[in-house]
């Protein structure tokens, strides 16, 4: 770990369940000494547990936190977000970093609540961050070749890390985030079907996950490929494989999986409206 790193205190507003997969990710990877995380939370209960489950600190409120870290986690939810964050305004210095996860909150926003904050940055990431799989994407108010250096320096061994303008967050969020919830619905269909057919539920398990993994990696492997270039490989003329094609295509799987992307598109949206 280099010097830097483990010379910051790290500070998580909010300790649901974002704040518990960074938690783990981190700490799995060694990122940042327990000594140097601080947690803050509206539920007294729910920050003890978290911060004996991960062995990190607790302070008294939101205003200590700020106080005490150089790098602030908002882990909040978006309608959490006002009340969590404008009384302490006038807390932060130009110096700190602030993460921002709420999904829907934009740049603009946080700047106004936050006119102090110089390295604002707004990040959307996903879960399997708490195994080092995750994906990220991040946006700055403005250029800063330092703060990119750093963001992606300290989120790198959770998983890759994308830069993007902010206008691209959203599908980010449906696609990436969101995205995750959907593909483990689509493994319970391959689950059911397989249990249907008389496979036990650990057996069924397994061979869904390694089939969508499997999937992952090939695609993964053959970048230059498109994805349609690669199914063609699996799926011969006339065979079995395009026959349930077909059907998919006969059921209008795409315009059932565009109407679950839009809808979710729309909410994003409406977060931090409600």
């Amino acid at each position: 770990m280099s010097d830097i790193f483990s010379r910051l205190n790290y500070g998580f507003i909010g300790t649901g369940s974002l704040c518990q997969a960074f938690l783990q990710g981190f700490l799995q990877n060694n990122r940042i000494p327990k000594e140097r995380i601080f947690l803050s939370s509206r539920t007294p209960a729910r920050l003890q547990k978290t911060a004996k489950r991960f062995s990190v600190q607790t302070v008294s409120s939101n205003e200590e936190l700020v106080l005490t870290s150089q790098v602030i986690f908002l882990c909040v939810k978006p309608d959490d977000l006002v009340p969590a964050i404008e009384p302490l305004a006038s807390q932060f210095n130009p110096q700190q970093t602030l993460i921002s996860f709420p999904a829907g909150v934009p740049l603009s926003e946080l700047k106004k609540l936050l006119p102090h904050v110089k390295r604002l940055v707004r990040v959307v990431p996903n879960t399997p961050m708490s195994i080092g799989e995750g994906l990220f994407a991040y946006s700055l108010v403005q250029a800063d070749s330092g703060l990119e250096s750093f963001v992606e320096t300290l989120l790198s061994p959770l998983g890759k890390v994308l830069k993007m303008p902010e206008d691209n967050l959203s599908a980010f969020t449906v696609a990436a985030s969101s995205g995750v919830a959907f593909v483990l619905e689509l493994m319970q269909y391959w689950n059911e079907w397989l249990e249907n057919h008389h496979f036990p539920a650990e057996l069924a398990r397994k061979i869904s996950t390694h089939t969508f993994l499997g999937a992952a990696l090939w695609a993964k492997s053959f970048p230059d490929l498109s994805l349609a270039q690669l199914q063609l490989q699996v799926a011969s003329k006339k065979g079995m494989t395009a026959e349930g094609l077909k059907a998919f295509n006969e059921a209008q799987l795409d315009s059932v999986l565009h109407y679950g992307f839009e809808k979710t598109a729309l909410r994003e949206k409406k977060l931090f409206q409600d």
